[in-house]
């Protein structure tokens, strides 16, 4: 499959070094034609070993309604397993260049 031109830029979230697992946020321009805004990256707790947890993107959700309001579903978000490998590469190299720029 052909995926589309996909380009993230990212936020950095300010925070005392390793007190929070937001570390940023990203809006994912696909194909210059759609935007998909507030994409969290998290970082998962530590380990029992001490190593820090690994990075993950949370796409925007909502939460349920009535019974299911303790559920959150995903407003947009990849369809296929390549489509979410191409936008999780894409925030994360943007999120390590931004992350290398604010340390300079």
């Amino acid at each position: 499959m052909n995926l589309p031109d996909i380009k993230a830029a990212v936020r950095i979230f300010e925070s005392e070094a390793g007190a929070a697992a937001l570390l940023g946020f990203a809006d994912l321009t696909v194909g210059g034609a759609f935007t998909i805004r507030s994409i969290r990256i998290l970082r998962s707790k530590s380990d029992e070993g001490g190593q820090p947890g690994h990075i993950f993107l949370s796409f925007p959700a909502k939460p349920g309604k009535g019974e299911k309001q303790n559920q959150w579903y995903e407003i947009a978000c990849p369809v296929t397993t390549e489509a979410r490998r191409a936008a999780q590469e894409a925030i994360l190299a943007a999120y390590e260049k931004a992350k290398r720029s604010s340390e300079e």
